[in-house]
């Protein structure tokens, strides 16, 4: 099959799944990834044969994008503040609303050094690794209930040449110690969406991104914030922060739970949807 060939083959299989645009950028993001052939080729030399092996690779990726798999999963990796971390669905595709998160902390604490951070239910690492390599002298912490989501976060803080610790913590299992360590700030992204917003939802997280890292009970929408609220409590230093990313339909019920713990300096701030989707709120 030739180039322009596939290319036509591509655009055809795809065309009532997403708008032209869109497969244009899947088609030249395929064809960098799996092949040595850029866009220029396609216009200088469309006769071009494409061999058999990146062709049939080609073709099963074409067949998942008609599926909807996420582009992130099919390529195994994703940007997030300009870094390329591996990805796989055992984890989330990390959000530019989550990168807005890594971002308040670094300018709350642009001028702290040597402070400890934990951040609670790792996912691919993104929050954890970024923060540690933007500020070298941190002690970057983090944990996960999964082995498998682990082993991914390890995979991109070896990547990259972060210096973080990851370790297995559930911590609807765990029970505070003296031991146990404190930290300056406490940072998470749990699951948030509840199960009644599902048909909210676009086939490609759907179908594909796992429903542990995304969805809570109806009926208890903040299961994950009432504990992570109650360790903050347990494992923050005085005046230590605590910075959740959260579903904007909670944000009141986010603020009573925090101060019904007795936090205090409790500040929302809005995404670049516009939507309440953070909040940090201090240990008092």
């Amino acid at each position: 099959m030739t180039l322009i060939e596939f290319k036509n083959w591509f655009v055809l299989t795809l065309n009532k799944k997403y708008p032209r645009r869109e497969i244009d950028f899947y088609f030249n993001q395929l064809m960098e990834h799996f092949t040595s052939i850029n866009p220029i080729d396609l216009a200088l030399k469309p006769d071009q044969k494409l061999q058999k092996i990146p062709l049939a690779t080609l073709k099963k990726t074409t067949l998942e994008l008609a599926e909807f798999k996420p582009l992130q999963y099919i390529l195994g990796e994703c940007l997030f503040l300009e870094r390329t971390f591996k990805v796989n669905q055992q984890v989330m595709i990390p959000r530019p609303e989550t990168e807005e998160l890594v971002q308040w902390i670094n300018e709350d604490y642009s001028s702290t050094k040597n402070i400890q951070v934990f951040d609670i239910g790792i996912g691919s690492g993104c929050i954890a690794i970024s923060l540690a390599i933007e500020n070298p002298t941190w002690i970057v912490e983090g944990c996960d209930a999964y082995d498998v989501v682990l082993k991914v976060a390890n995979l991109n803080a070896k990547k990259l040449q972060a210096k973080t610790r990851f370790f297995k913590l559930d911590i609807f299992k765990h029970e505070a110690k003296k031991e146990d360590s404190k930290y300056h700030v406490i940072v998470s992204n749990p699951p948030y969406v509840t199960h009644c917003e599902k048909k909210e939802i676009q086939p490609n997280v759907l179908k594909w991104e796992p429903h542990s890292a995304l969805f809570v009970p109806d009926e208890n929408p903040l299961i994950f914030y009432r504990k992570i609220v109650a360790y903050g409590c347990d494992h923050l230093e005085p005046n230590g922060y605590l910075y959740l990313e959260i579903n904007p339909k909670f944000h009141q019920e986010i603020n009573d739970l925090l101060k019904s713990f007795n936090y205090i300096d409790i500040v929302f701030k809005k995404d670049r949807f516009d939507q309440i989707r953070m909040v940090k709120a201090a240990i008092n």
